[in-house]
C-alpha cells in the first residue's frame, strides 16, 4: 500500500514563518502583478473621494511607515474586519501577500462581528515581542462610469450592488424615516443575525443618510463611524494583549471592476501602546500634499488628546469603583469584627448566669441529713408548742362556776 505524502506550509501565529524578506520589497512585487493605473478612471474616483489612495500607494506607504516602527513579515500578525464580500478579499490579499495569513474579525458590511472574544483569541497569536496590525472598515463600490454603490463584478454581466448589506440596511433605514415603516428589531433570529445588527447599529444616522445630497456617498461614512466606535471598544478592552507594537488603521474600501485598481480612504492610522493609548498618529504619513498632512495633523492631535483624555477618566472610574469596593469589605470587616465582639460578650454572660446556678444548685446539694433531721424536730416542737397554748386559750374560755341545784346535793357541779 502506498501513501501519499503532504506537504503543509508553515502557517505558524497566522505569519510568513522565518521571512526575512524586506517588506518594501514584497509590496513593491504585489503590485507589479497586478493592473497598472488607469488615469482616466482614477479621476473619476478621485472626483468622488479625494482623499482614496489606490491601493498600490496605500498599501506602500502603510509597509514602509510601519517598517520604520519594526513591523515585518516574520514578527508581525494581521488582522482584519473587512466585509463577507469577495472584493473586500482584494486589500486583505495584498497585505496578506507582505505579512501572511489573516486573523478575521469581520462580518457583513465590515463590522467586528468577533468582538471582544475574537479579539483576545487574535491577541494570544501575536508573535512574542511582536506586532499586530488592525485593519477595518466598511466597503462601496464604484463602477465604470462613477456610479457609486455599483460595481462590475468579473463573470457577471449586470452591474451589481456594493455593499449589498449597507444598501439592505439603507432601505431598512429609508423606509423608516421616508414611509413610517415600523422598527423591526429581529436580534433574536440567528439565521440573519449579523444584516439585522447591522441595520439597528445604523438607526441613529437616519436623519442624516436623508439630508445627504448623495445618499450612496454618505453611507460607507456613517457606517464607518459605528465600526469605529465599536473598533475603539474592543481594543480599549483588549489592549492587554498587546505585546509590543500596535497599528490600527481605519477607512473606506472603494471596490471597482477586474480591470482597475481599487482604493482605499484612510480615516485612522494610530499606533498604540499596550495600554490602549495613542503614542503617534500616522494618517498623515499617507497623505499626497502638505496642506492635507497639516489639517489632518491638528484634527487628529485634537483627537488623540480628546480619546486619551477619555482614555484617563475610563481608568479614573475604575480606580474609583476599586476604591468603592475596597471601603465596602472594611465595612464589613468591621461589622463582622463587631458582631464577634457582641457574640463574645453574650458568651460570657451566659457562662456566668450558668455557673451561678450551678453553685446554688450544688449548695442545695451539699445539705447533710442530720440538719435536715433537726430542723425538723425544731419545726415540731414549735407546732406541739403552739397547739398547747391553743388548748389552754379553750380551757379557760370553758371553766363554769358552781351553783347550788335545789335537785342536786351541795358541792355538785352543774
Amino acid at each position: 500500500i502506498k501513501f501519499r505524502t503532504f506537504s503543509r506550509p508553515t502557517t505558524s501565529l497566522n505569519i510568513v514563518a522565518g521571512d526575512d524578506e524586506d517588506v518594501l520589497n514584497k509590496v513593491l512585487r504585489v503590485f507589479e502583478e497586478q493592473a497598472g493605473e488607469d488615469t482616466k478612471f482614477d479621476k473619476i474616483v478621485k472626483s468622488k473621494f479625494p482623499d482614496a489612495l489606490s491601493n498600490r500607494d496605500f498599501a506602500t506607504r502603510v509597509v514602509k511607515v510601519l517598517a520604520e516602527k519594526g513591523f515585518s513579515g516574520s514578527n508581525t500578525l494581521l488582522c482584519t474586519s473587512l466585509c463577507c464580500d469577495e472584493l473586500a478579499r482584494r486589500l486583505e490579499d495584498d497585505f496578506n501577500r507582505v505579512y501572511g495569513n489573516n486573523f478575521n474579525l469581520g462580518g457583513l458590511s465590515g463590522f467586528p462581528f468577533a468582538g471582544n472574544t475574537g479579539f483576545g483569541a487574535m491577541a494570544a497569536h501575536i508573535p512574542d515581542d511582536g506586532n499586530c496590525l488592525v485593519l477595518y472598515g466598511p466597503h462601496v463600490g464604484i463602477s465604470a462610469d462613477g456610479t457609486v454603490g455599483k460595481v462590475e463584478r468579473e463573470g457577471i454581466e449586470l452591474v451589481d450592488n456594493c455593499c449589498g448589506s449597507a444598501i439592505a440596511a439603507s432601505n431598512y433605514l429609508s423606509g423608516i424615516t421616508d414611509g413610517g415603516a415600523p422598527l423591526s428589531v429581529k436580534l433574536q433570529v440567528f439565521s440573519d443575525f449579523q444584516q439585522n445588527a447591522v441595520q439597528e447599529l445604523i438607526l441613529p444616522y437616519g436623519k442624516r443618510l436623508k439630508d445627504a445630497p448623495d445618499r450612496m456617498m454618505e453611507l460607507p461614512y456613517a457606517l464607518y463611524e459605528v465600526q469605529d466606535i465599536l473598533m475603539r471598544e474592543i481594543v480599549d478592552v483588549g489592549s492587554s494583549g498587546i505585546k509590543k507594537g500596535f497599528a490600527l488603521i481605519g477607512g473606506i474600501q472603494i471596490n471597482t471592476g477586474p480591470d482597475t485598481l481599487d482604493f482605499f480612504h484612510p480615516l485612522r492610522f494610530d499606533y498604540m501602546n499596550s495600554d490602549g493609548e495613542i503614542l503617534e498618529d500616522m494618517l498623515p504619513l499617507l497623505a499626497d500634499n502638505e496642506d492635507f498632512k497639516l489639517t489632518v495633523l491638528e484634527a487628529d492631535n485634537a483627537r488623540i488628546k480628546a480619546e486619551n483624555a477619555l482614555l484617563r477618566e475610563k481608568v479614573a472610574l475604575l480606580q474609583a469603583e476599586e476604591d468603592k469596593k475596597a471601603s465596602k469589605q472594611a465595612e464589613t470587616h468591621k461589622k463582622i469584627n463587631m458582631l464577634a465582639e457582641e457574640v463574645k460578650r453574650f458568651t460570657m454572660l451566659a457562662e456566668g448566669d450558668t455557673n451561678l446556678r450551678l453553685s446554688s444548685a450544688e449548695d442545695k446539694k451539699q445539705t447533710s441529713p442530720a440538719a435536715e433531721g433537726t430542723n425538723q424536730k425544731s419545726s415540731a416542737k414549735k407546732a406541739e408548742k403552739l397547739r398547747s397554748e391553743a388548748r389552754a386559750e379553750a380551757d379557760k374560755k370553758r371553766i363554769i362556776k358552781p351553783r347550788e341545784d335545789p335537785s342536786l346535793g351541795r358541792g355538785e357541779w352543774w
